[in-house]
């Protein structure tokens, strides 16, 4: 699904500045740097509530599509400026890690 229809469909925030105009082929839930360093794979969505800006420097480590920050998680200024530097995207959302997998499952991710 292209990341797209999250913010379109159900309301994500975009909080940097980077298209959403491509596909997440999966997703991975965790908030534990080293572990998401060793586990997630290339193309995942990344659903965490990290807000830290070593958030962006794993995801782009991993290769990952993009970060959702569950639970409206508070996210430093400084995330949202180093994702802009970067080109990435950053995603946020009320619902819990859980709701937003129940998402990405039923749109075939």
């Amino acid at each position: 699904m292209k990341a797209s229809l999250l913010i379109e469909k159900y309301g994500f925030e975009k909080l940097s500045d980077a298209s959403a105009d491509f596909e997440i082929k999966s997703a991975f839930i965790g908030d534990l740097l080293s572990w998401v360093m060793g586990h997630a794979k290339s193309n995942d969505a990344w659903i965490t509530i990290l807000g830290h800006p070593n958030i962006i420097a794993v995801a782009l480590l991993r290769e990952l599509a993009c970060v959702i920050i569950a639970h409206d998680a508070q996210i430093q200024p400084e995330t949202i400026i180093k994702a802009n530097e970067e080109d990435f995207l950053i995603l946020k959302s009320p619902l819990s890690a859980f709701e937003i997998c129940k998402i990405l499952i039923s749109e075939g991710v």
